[in-house]
């Protein structure tokens, strides 16, 4: 329900961890995507049970250096989940160790937000007790993460497709006001010599009625006869 209703990406992405936390009873999630910029920073744009400025705090990479090797920064490199079942005691999460003793996290997981073109980011689950994500919870969770990254793209194809058409209507506005505006009459005849289109000119300088183009199939013999019969 959330992906068919949801207004925007923002909204959307917030009410997905939203629901990881309060339906699926964990700890904390947030999504981040995968930049591609010298760091390969991943940057959060959405989360649920972290305090704000906790979130905007991360600093996480998913390129290969120390803070590329925990369950986000694996997820995006590998593109499969990563778990981390005894969090405080895995090494790789040094750079976050004092985050995760404030927030009580014991374990972690990371699921990859595949798309058929790129990863674009990762869904990260904390739980606050060991051994919370078995084999059938990753499977399930997994499938959510690949919800969310085709709700992404529909997303985001939707908005290109709104953008797209607002820029045909604008750029048809500016050539019908051209159109309008000339001097010289003109008419768009097609194949059968059918008019398809006229501006306001061409109808004033030869004295033709809206009338006579009232029928679509109009053509320039119908405007020739109508000038003869006068």
């Amino acid at each position: 329900q959330t992906l068919i209703h949801a207004a925007s990406e923002t909204q959307m992405l917030a009410e997905m961890c939203r629901i990881v936390v309060e339906s699926g009873g964990h700890r904390a999630a947030w999504i981040g995507f995968a930049e591609h910029d010298a760091e390969k920073r991943v940057m959060p744009v959405a989360g649920a049970g972290l305090p704000q400025h906790e979130l905007a705090a991360f600093n996480v990479s998913w390129g290969e250096g120390p803070r590329g090797a925990g369950v986000t920064g694996s997820a995006i490199r590998t593109g499969r989940p990563e778990v981390m079942h005894d969090y405080l005691a895995d090494p790789r999460i040094a750079p976050w160790l004092e985050f995760a003793k404030r927030l009580g996290i014991r374990s972690a997981l990371a699921l990859p937000l595949n798309t058929s073109a790129e990863c674009l980011g990762a869904l990260v689950i904390y739980a606050d007790e060991q051994n919370v994500f078995d084999n059938d919870e990753i499977e399930l969770l997994n499938d959510l993460a690949g919800d969310i990254a085709f709700g992404i793209e529909a997303l985001r194809a939707r908005l290109q497709r709104a953008l797209a058409e607002t820029e045909l209507a604008n750029k048809n506005e500016v050539l019908r006001t051209t159109f309008e505006s000339m001097d010289q009459g003109i008419v768009v005849l097609d194949r059968e010599l059918r008019i398809r289109a006229r501006n306001r000119r061409y109808q004033t300088l030869l004295e033709l009625p809206d009338a006579l183009f009232a029928d679509p199939g109009c053509g320039l013999a119908d405007t020739l006869r109508f000038i003869d019969a006068r």
